[in-house]
């Protein structure tokens, strides 16, 4: 299964699909800069979907400056290119970021 990740400065907004289809979706609001991690396990727990059940995750990230400007797969660089973006998104990159980093840390 697939995880899509919206994550914003004070909410997170998630939809898992089987293939094409839409099998569950959440949204966690009012949660702090440090609460992205805490707030994801609990759209996952509302959404009733297991970590262990997804394949992969995606990301909405607000601005990936010129070099990156078509779907790519998240490695160090990736994430590198995006904080070195934040001063032309300052208000969504850096909460994009902490929403990779909640990813990463319960896969």
């Amino acid at each position: 299964m697939l995880l899509i990740v919206n994550a914003g400065s004070s909410s997170i907004k998630l939809k898992v699909f089987d293939g094409s289809d839409e099998v569950a979706g959440a949204a966690v609001s009012e949660i702090g800069p440090d609460g992205h991690r805490a707030a994801l396990a609990e759209g996952l727990d509302r959404a009733g979907v297991r970590i262990d059940r997804l394949t992969a995750a995606a990301h909405r990230v607000v601005h990936g400056g010129e070099g990156l400007t078509a779907t790519c797969r998240v490695m160090p660089d990736v994430v590198s290119a995006i904080a070195a973006c934040v001063p032309l998104a300052p208000l969504h990159n850096p909460a994009n970021l902490t929403g990779i980093a909640a990813v990463s840390a319960l896969a």
